[in-house]
């Protein structure tokens, strides 16, 4: 199933993931706000893009207890990664910048990426 961009009118956008056959023209963001399907923005190349395919993105590898949530959130901040954790323990990590932060500071190694990422 391909990712779509959806846009709403203060200029969040967002992906979403449908079935070719399923794809509808309007959705409702989770804050209550209707998107559009914003096919321009599908179509920009990478860099460009507004909306990032499959981010955020919760790695349960990097989970913690959820004794231990805000312990968690002061020790990436102090190392500059801007994440937070679920009730349960589940990180939220924005974009592949924060990311490569988040695993270098953690220790993690992502062996099924590119070189360099």
């Amino acid at each position: 199933m391909p990712f779509y961009c959806f846009t709403s009118e203060d200029g969040e956008t967002r992906t979403e993931r449908f079935a070719m056959d399923e794809v509808p023209a309007m959705i409702r963001f989770p804050d209550g706000k209707l998107g559009k399907r914003d096919i321009v923005a599908e179509h920009r190349p990478l860099k460009e893009r507004r909306c990032q395919r499959g981010w955020p993105i919760h790695p349960f590898a990097l989970g913690v207890h959820p004794s231990q949530v805000k312990t968690a959130e002061s020790f990436y901040r102090k190392k500059g990664c801007p994440i937070h954790f679920s009730k349960k323990g589940i990180p939220e990590i924005p974009n592949e910048s924060v990311y490569k932060k988040v695993r270098k500071a953690s220790g993690f190694v992502q062996r099924n990426s590119y070189y360099g990422s």
